[in-house]
């Protein structure tokens, strides 16, 4: 089913529910019986089937309870929830949310979706309930109180339950409330930076849709409680939203980078809840400007399957860039971004015009994220790539420690080792040693000032290499030292073009020091500097990249000795598919 999106216009309340809506009324056949449980097919995840089904169901509810609360005469849909609600937390139902929970479950995740619900509209929530059914919802609610949860934006949810529940008359936990938020005060790195859990590894999008955001619900949730935290977590993402902007391409494209791209426009959704909050750290206008463009560009693409369902995947439909924790229901956390619609319809927002973004400095400096944020004249780039986030994510290298992230060109990720087309290394300095391919997985040590960042890596033992990424006007230069004690050859390569699925749109130019090609979209470079190196590109197995099915790469291939070697390459994309 090909959803349509061109005649809506992005202006007023009304015309973001109706985006909402529509987006929405494919899934009416999948709920289960009662309604509890969102029953679509998909991809497998590591938690069982029952968590995916109410995981699927709750997800959608990021949007719905924000459309009733701004409309409490709204039912769009209501009538399948009315029934939930009564089935989801009672333990004699058989759509139970809460069977045989257990330390860490999954399901937990869902309780910031339930307790967002019970702050922005609890009595359309608790509408069908008598004095017995409050109490087993009341107690299903309580339940995370009683178990283990990990030491990251996992904890916001207890938090939020936990406000959620002493706002309704309810019993909660005082201890787990002030123990969580001393375990969210730990995470936070200063200058509104957070990393999701106390190691300190994870700098990406999480910091957005995930801490800010729970934290502006907090603002407003607990303003009377805890007027200090409040005005604490209003200032942190008053500071981060100007760094924020740099994730963000004046056209709309925001750069891929890092886990959980499947969420897709939940990325805008910190935006969304500085408006809910009523945080004035940017203009209405420009907020609008940020939500509007990055909507129109994730509607343009084919994000659903034929039957109308929010696919795993970025672009288009795609498994191979997804994690173990990625079920066919989870994308619709994307649904976080219409937060804006628990305002009603006379908030100045929606007469607000929409603006474009504000001028921003060509290169940025963001040391808490480990990246430089570079501007040129047709991309948004993220370039350094300092982080990691351990060996436990699926493609945890290429979503976090390529040289160069994009918003346009996105990143690829690898189907294999043991040939460079698997390999799809873009962005990445990639070594052939033993017939397989290995690239950088994580920093020995990073550093990020203002005109560059150095990195000390190594990609497979007895190799060790210190880069540089030196951005320039349209590019970015990439010096490498290499010490090796074993002799290979390496492939400097560039960013991933689109190629076009109607006709061969490539163009090829190679030379004894540059190989550059274009097609309809693009026009990637990546040429060697000094040390001499042969250019080349391949064109990766399909289904690597996250916004294009089929790409071309540039590279310059080195041979590297026995000892220390040096060699520059300069890469360069430039967009021209506006």
């Amino acid at each position: 089913m090909k959803l349509q999106f061109d005649s809506f216009s992005l202006f007023s309340r009304e015309d973001y529910a109706n985006v909402l809506k529509t987006m929405t009324a494919p899934l009416r056949p999948y709920y289960s019986p009662m309604g509890a449980r969102l029953r679509v097919l998909g991809s497998g995840a590591v938690y069982p089937r029952v968590s995916q089904e109410h995981e699927g169901a709750m997800r959608v509810l990021w949007g719905l309870f924000s459309l009733w609360a701004g409309d409490p005469d709204e039912t769009f849909f209501r009538d399948v929830y009315r029934r939930a609600f009564l089935a989801g937390t009672d333990p004699a139902s058989p759509e139970y949310w809460g069977e045989d929970m257990r330390d860490y479950d999954q399901r937990f995740v869902e309780y910031a979706t339930l307790s967002a619900g019970m702050i922005l509209c609890p009595d359309i929530i608790m509408a069908d309930m008598d004095e017995a059914a409050r109490g087993r919802f009341a107690d299903f609610c309580f339940e995370i109180n009683r178990h283990t949860i990990p030491d990251n934006n996992w904890r916001f949810f207890r938090v939020l339950m936990n406000v959620a529940l002493r706002r309704l008359g309810f019993a909660w936990d005082k201890d787990r409330l002030r123990e969580d938020m001393e375990l969210i005060e730990g995470c936070y790195l200063g200058d509104g930076w957070y990393s999701d859990g106390l190691n300190g590894i994870s700098r990406d999008y999480y910091v957005a849709f995930g801490m800010h955001y729970y934290g502006l619900l907090y603002s407003v949730a607990a303003a009377d409680a805890d007027p200090e935290g409040a005005a604490r977590f209003r200032l942190r993402a008053t500071l981060f939203a100007r760094d924020f902007l740099c994730y963000f391409d004046p056209d709309g494209a925001s750069v891929a980078y890092g886990r959980s791209q499947t969420y897709r426009f939940a990325q805008i959704a910190f935006f969304s809840a500085l408006v809910f909050a009523g945080v004035d750290a940017l203009p209405f206008g420009v907020v609008k400007g940020v939500i509007n463009r990055n909507l129109r560009y994730f509607l343009s693409m084919p994000l659903w399957d034929n039957g109308g369902v929010l696919t795993v995947g970025y672009g288009y439909p795609n498994l191979t860039m997804s994690e173990q924790y990625n079920a066919a229901g989870s994308p619709y956390w994307a649904y976080k971004a219409f937060l804006l619609l628990a305002l009603p319809a006379d908030h100045p927002y929606f007469s607000a015009p929409e603006l474009p973004l504000p001028a921003q400095p060509s290169l940025h400096a963001l040391p808490h994220a480990r990246l430089l944020s570079q501007r040129t004249r047709t991309d948004t780039l993220l370039l350094g790539g300092g982080q990691g986030n351990g060996p436990g994510l699926a493609k945890s290298a290429e979503k976090y420690a390529k040289f160069a992230y994009s918003a346009h060109f996105a990143f690829s990720v690898s189907r294999g080792d043991r040939d460079l087309v698997l390999a799809a290394p873009d962005s990445m300095l990639c070594f052939c040693i033993g017939g397989h391919y290995f690239s950088r997985t994580v920093c020995e040590s990073f550093s990020v000032t203002d005109d560059k960042a150095v990195s000390v890596w190594s990609p497979f033992p007895g190799v060790r290499v210190t880069t540089e990424i030196i951005p320039s006007e349209d590019g970015h230069l990439r010096r490498h030292t290499v010490e090796s004690s074993i002799a290979c050859c390496a492939y400097d390569c560039g960013f991933a073009a689109p190629l076009s699925e109607e006709r061969n749109d490539l163009s090829v130019s190679l030379t004894q020091t540059a190989a550059t090609l274009r097609t309809d979209a693009a026009t990637c470079l990546a040429e060697c500097r000094g040390m001499a190196g042969k250019p080349g590109y391949i064109t990766p197995v399909p289904n690597t990249n996250l916004v294009a099915q089929r790409t071309v790469i540039p590279y310059v291939c080195y041979e590297i000795p026995v000892g220390e070697s040096r060699f520059e390459t300069y890469c360069m994309g430039e967009w021209h598919a506006r």
